[in-house]
């Protein structure tokens, strides 16, 4: 049976349409094992199914509708989402090769900063919840990025370190991660960026 001719989908006759089978002009139509024997051709609904195509293909959205913020307009706690979506967004695009999301890029940053880190005090400066934090954790550790080792002073407890591995991802990610933040800082004014990190500082502290 040459199946390579069905040009379009069978139609599952879920309304009370027959079935049908759109095939190349002046082929006949066949019995196909598992369907009714007597499906006929439908070279009409293979050109509206071309023509539906064509048409969806040349459409345009509708324009959007710029919408009266109202109070959000003054509400520094939207401006400050809105802010940090869009900061999100710029470092998805510039981790992507690194398959790496905030959290982990973060808690890469403090284990290289703070070698033989506990898990505890990662969670607290990031305020990570433990038990979202015991996920993240074990990700890294599946990728061989970082190493959980019995702390010498309190063997119930683990030292975190970097692995070589780690090392080096974490050196390509940074990099990324400093051009994306000369782009965030660009958007400022230069007298005016220690200023505002000391008023984000401030508010993230209450």
């Amino acid at each position: 049976m040459a199946y390579a001719q069905i040009l379009t989908e069978i139609r599952s006759p879920a309304s009370d349409e027959d079935w049908s089978i759109a095939v190349s002009p002046g082929e006949e139509a066949r019995e196909i094992r598992g369907l009714p024997s007597a499906l006929p051709i439908s070279s009409k609904r293979m050109k509206q199914k071309k023509t539906a195509s064509r048409d969806s293909e040349h459409a345009r959205p509708s324009a959007s509708v710029a919408l009266d913020p109202g109070p959000l307009a003054n509400s520094f706690g939207f401006a400050l989402r809105m802010a940090s979506n869009a900061a999100t967004q710029r470092f998805h695009q510039v981790m992507r090769p690194f398959h790496i999301r905030p959290a982990q890029f973060s808690t890469l940053i403090l284990i290289h900063a703070n070698p033989g880190v506990r898990q505890r005090d990662i969670c607290e400066a990031l305020r990570i919840e433990k038990a979202n934090f015991v996920g993240l954790l074990d990700t890294l550790e599946r990728r061989k990025l970082v190493d959980r080792r019995a702390d010498p002073n309190d063997r119930r407890r683990y030292a975190i370190h970097l692995t070589k591995e780690g090392e080096a991802l974490l050196r390509k990610a940074v990099r990324a991660h400093d051009r994306m933040e000369a782009g965030l800082e660009e958007l400022l004014p230069a007298r005016g960026r220690k200023e505002f990190l000391a008023n984000l500082a401030r508010i993230k502290l209450e």
